[in-house]
């Protein structure tokens, strides 16, 4: 199970890092839902000294009138965007023509989920050890597209791989390194974002 694997993961991190604090060697943070909380558990249980922060910052974006099983079920690496053209083409269309800015009906737009989580990158630049965020494919898609440097209109249509760590590293210049970790493809519901520090740190993603 990826839980488990990515529990694996950050165990032999912690093991490889051996100047990181070890009592508290990592900072965890993750939405307010219960499948983010399913995704760090076994972390939290194998590294002594974790404490989970949870933050409705990092919850996905409100779909609104549109939210429901058939959204989580058909979610790959992106939203369902082809099943709702299906389901409400109107919205859609209206969605394609202004897709950062566009409410779903009584939810939220990726601006929207970008105000909400601008706070808390701060706080993540500013952490002076490894961060693990827990999150979900609209609020990974909006953290991307900041460290990756491209417009957010384009976040909507940015893969999240399932499975995977996403590692973040800040390089000279202001700018951050990006890398995807497999974990059904290492030996090591939601997914995690780990921060590093230039020398030392890295970072994971999370879905719904």
């Amino acid at each position: 199970q990826y839980a488990q694997r990515l529990a694996r993961f950050f165990t032999d991190y912690v093991k490889q890092h051996k100047n990181l604090p070890p009592k508290k060697p990592l900072r965890c943070v993750s939405s307010t839902h219960n499948e983010a909380t399913q995704t760090i558990l076994a972390t939290l249980r194998s590294i002594p000294g974790i404490r989970l922060k949870q933050t409705s910052a990092l919850n996905p974006i409100d779909r609104g009138a549109y939210d429901g099983g058939w959204w989580r079920e058909a979610t790959t690496d992106l939203l369902p965007w082809e099943e709702l053209n299906k389901r409400s083409p109107e919205f859609y269309a209206k969605f394609q023509a202004n897709p950062l800015r566009t409410r779903f009906p009584s939810g939220e737009s990726y601006y929207d989920v970008m105000a909400r989580v601008e706070s808390w990158l701060i706080g993540m630049e500013m952490s002076t050890k490894p961060m693990i965020c827990v999150s979900h494919v609209s609020t990974i898609q909006v953290l991307l597209s900041y460290f990756r440097g491209v417009p957010l209109e384009v976040a909507w249509s940015t893969p999240v791989p399932a499975n995977s760590v996403i590692q973040v590293t800040p390089t000279l210049g202001g700018k951050f390194k990006v890398d995807i970790v497999r974990l059904d493809k290492a030996k090591a519901g939601s997914e995690p974002i780990l921060k590093r520090r230039p020398d030392k740190f890295s970072r994971a993603n999370s879905i719904t």
